[in-house]
């Protein structure tokens, strides 16, 4: 593996993500005694190389404490390949797993993915797939964003759980679209979007920076947090769970009182492929929300999602299915028999 002077030595798989593998590698120049961790992303695709090679020149121009810096666009292995700087942390999704954890650095964290947010955005870049398994936090306490390929790579996969309403329509990454995801990772780490909720805001344009303070003496716990995970981390693959990782006590006893009040047990996913972790129940009732347009959905007042979703209720009883959009709402009248699954698409909300 050799281009020019520069050598490339491949020292451990680190993972694998829509466009390439990524491994921890080292790089050292010939006739030189220099040698560099890196990290190293061997893309799948021969024919993506222009793609990025594009990305690698806008991302060289920025120059931000929060975001991972390229290196190098190189060719390994007949593939074009992405050389990064190694950063030693652990991934947010990582770090949640290991919680709970405190309000306060959970603030901090989001204070300081905003701020690479807007370091992006000030050179006319934007993520456009933030989630948890690409946002690191390094040994320092500091955040660092991952992955920018769906800036450049056409019909990338994104991640549903966490993806504005708009690129679901197929547009294309704004700073709006990376508040959104931001404020569903925000909801996941605390369980309550709370003060985040103008992230959030179903109107792309009504969604604003908060401009948090980063906190030195928070970024310093922060660290403490991620070299503890370090030093129990055990060597290999770690399966992480996208679920909502630790549900506060308060949180379970609404649930319940919603569960009594409504008569409706409500387990939705926001997507297609995320149906088999909804909770299934026998004899239960299936309702389907598949609209192109975005809607947000409410079940007995009871606010459920934007669409795709999936909603289980109580077969028999008749539910109002409340919805809106940006230029109209209205309600349906919704009884299922047990077993039943209906589909509900745009045609069924033009009234």
């Amino acid at each position: 593996m050799e281009r020019s002077s520069h050598h490339y030595k491949l020292l451990e798989k680190l993972g694998e993500g829509a466009h390439g593998e990524v491994y921890r590698g080292l790089h050292t120049i010939s006739g030189t005694s220099i040698s560099q961790a890196v990290a190293i992303k061997i893309l799948f695709s021969e024919n993506s190389a222009k793609n990025w090679k594009a990305e690698f020149e806008a991302l060289a121009q920025i120059h931000s404490p929060y975001c991972v810096r390229p290196l190098a666009l190189e060719v390994l292995q007949g593939r074009p390949a992405l050389i990064l700087e190694f950063v030693e942390g652990i991934t947010l999704a990582e770090w949640a797993q290991a919680g709970p954890h405190d309000k306060d650095l959970v603030c901090e964290i989001i204070a300081q993915i905003e701020l690479g947010l807007v370091d992006l955005a000030e050179q006319k870049l934007f993520h456009g797939d933030l989630s948890p398994k690409n946002i690191m936090i390094d040994k320092n306490g500091r955040i660092r964003l991952l992955d920018f390929g769906q800036s450049f790579v056409a019909n990338a996969p994104i991640t549903l759980d966490f993806t504005a309403p708009e690129r679901l329509m197929g547009e294309k990454p704004s700073l709006a679209s990376d508040l959104y995801s931001l404020g569903t990772i925000a909801d996941w780490l605390l369980n309550d979007l709370g003060d985040f909720a103008c992230y959030k805001s179903p109107v792309s344009s009504e969604r604003f920076l908060r401009r948090m303070p980063s906190s030195v003496d928070l970024r310093m716990k922060l660290a403490g947090t991620v070299k503890k995970h370090l030093r129990e981390k055990k060597f290999g693959a770690t399966t992480i769970n996208l679920r909502w990782p630790h549900a506060s006590q308060s949180r379970l006893r609404r649930a319940a009182g919603l569960v009594s009040k409504t008569s409706a047990m409500i387990f939705f996913t926001f997507s297609l492929t995320h149906a088999e972790s909804s909770i299934r129940f026998r004899s239960m009732a299936t309702l389907q929300l598949r609209t192109h347009s975005w809607h947000y959905f409410y079940l007995d007042n009871q606010p459920i999602g934007y669409s795709p979703v999936d909603v289980q209720i109580w077969p028999g009883s008749k539910h109002t299915l409340k919805w809106e959009n940006s230029e109209k709402s209205g309600n349906l009248q919704v009884q299922l028999k047990a077993n039943d699954i209906q589909t509900l698409t745009d045609s069924d909300f033009l009234h």
